[in-house]
């Protein structure tokens, strides 16, 4: 699977699908990562912190564009 990122929403829309995809709750991937389910529910849901939205910024003046995919 290929996801192309073009807005800090898009990433939390692909952690999401990669996440249901693998057959996880929230719950069970903010455990595995060491992260609070609802600071994961925020990011699936599009909230990203201000330094990630500053990245896409970045990756936009450079016309450069993120994808996320499986290994």
């Amino acid at each position: 699977m290929r996801f192309e990122v073009r807005r800090p929403e898009d990433l939390g829309t692909a952690i999401a699908e990669f996440r249901v995809l693998r057959g996880l709750t929230q719950a069970e991937l903010a455990e595995a990562a060491g992260l609070n389910r609802t600071y994961l529910s925020n990011l699936e849901g599009g909230e990203m912190p201000e330094y990630v939205r500053r990245y896409f910024v970045l990756l936009d003046q450079l016309g450069l564009q993120l994808t996320v995919t499986e290994p």
